[in-house]
C-alpha cells in the first residue's frame, strides 16, 4: 500500500516533468534508475526487515515505475500519426505486456531456481529489459515525427 501510494503522487509529478523536459528523458531516467536500483532493491528485500522492504518497494514504485508511467502514454502518443495511433500503441504495449508482463513472475521464479535461490539472474533480466527500453527511446528519436494536427 505504501509503494502504490508513492506512485499516486509521483506519477503526476513525473508527467509534469515530462511535459517540461521531454518524455524521452524522463522515460530513460526511469529505466536507468531501475537498472541501477534493482541490485540494492534485492539487497533490501534480502534483509527480511519489514521497514526496509517497504522502503525498497516505495522507492521502486515511487521513482522507477512512476517515471516510466508518467511519461509513457504521451511518449507513445507522439510516436504515431493520429490515424494509426490507437492501433500502434495498443499493439506495441499489449504485445509487450503479453510476452513479458504476464510471464515475468514465471521467468523470475525459473531464474531464481536456476541460480540456486539467488536473485542475480533476475537482476540481469531486469537490467536487460531496462537497456531495451533505453535503446527503444534512443531509436525513436531517429523516427520521422508526425506532422502537427491543425486545431
Amino acid at each position: 500500500m505504501t509503494a502504490t501510494g508513492s506512485s499516486v503522487f509521483a506519477v503526476p509529478l513525473f508527467g509534469k516533468l515530462a511535459d517540461r523536459i521531454g518524455r524521452g528523458p524522463v522515460l530513460m531516467g526511469g529505466a536507468i534508475f531501475t537498472a541501477l536500483y534493482i541490485g540494492p532493491y534485492f539487497l533490501l528485500l534480502g534483509t527480511r526487515q519489514p521497514v526496509l522492504i517497504i522502503i525498497a518497494m516505495a522507492v521502486a514504485y515511487g521513482v522507477g515505475q512512476s517515471a516510466m508511467l508518467g511519461s509513457q502514454s504521451a511518449f507513445l502518443s507522439e510516436l504515431f500519426e493520429t490515424r494509426y495511433r490507437f492501433t500502434a500503441i495498443a499493439t506495441s504495449r499489449e504485445i509487450n505486456v503479453m510476452l513479458l508482463g504476464g510471464t515475468t513472475p514465471f521467468i523470475a521464479t525459473a531464474l531464481v531456481q536456476a541460480a540456486g535461490g539467488s536473485p542475480w539472474l533476475v537482476i540481469v533480466f531486469a537490467v536487460v529489459c531496462q537497456v531495451l527500453t533505453i535503446a527503444a527511446v534512443l531509436m525513436s528519436r531517429r523516427l520521422p515525427q508526425p506532422a502537427p494536427v491543425a486545431a
